[in-house]
């Protein structure tokens, strides 16, 4: 009922909200978590598929200056050398990066399954009005 029209009646009971409100909005916020989740979680994924590209990319050209050198390693190039060095130097940190990006995936699908199938996590509770504090059987209130 409007409040133009509840007032033309005056009409002073207070109105709250309705259960289904409340419940619709609890769970457009829950959705709200679980999409932002989703996007970090495709981020993750995007990254981690653009940087395992990138590692193999960087251990082939690795391979490939290992290879050239036909005397062993004793006999490389400084320049050759120092390209392996930093090579191997840039596939440690992105290995690194994929461990963070593989313990993030997982914390945050972890966080996500939290917020599945949920409804509000916080049950509404029948109040007390002389208390004003919710009725919690288990403290013994009734």
């Amino acid at each position: 009922m409007g409040l133009l029209a509840r007032w033309l009646r005056n009409d002073r009971t207070p109105r709250f909200r309705s259960g289904e409100r409340t419940s619709a909005t609890d769970r457009e916020r829950l959705e709200t978590i679980r999409a932002a989740i989703r996007g970090v979680i495709d981020a993750i994924d995007r990254e981690e598929a653009g940087l395992r590209r990138r590692v193999d990319e960087a251990g082939a050209r690795a391979a490939s200056i290992a290879d050239t050198v036909t005397d062993g390693y004793l006999h490389r190039e400084p320049a050759e050398e120092a390209r392996l060095v930093e090579a191997e130097a840039q596939l440690i940190g992105a290995c690194r990066r994929l461990d963070d990006l593989k313990v993030q995936r997982h914390f945050f699908e972890n966080s996500i399954d939290h917020f599945r199938d949920r409804q509000a996590p916080w049950p509404s509770q029948p109040v007390d009005p002389r208390l004003s504090t919710p009725l919690r059987p288990e403290l013994g209130r009734a």
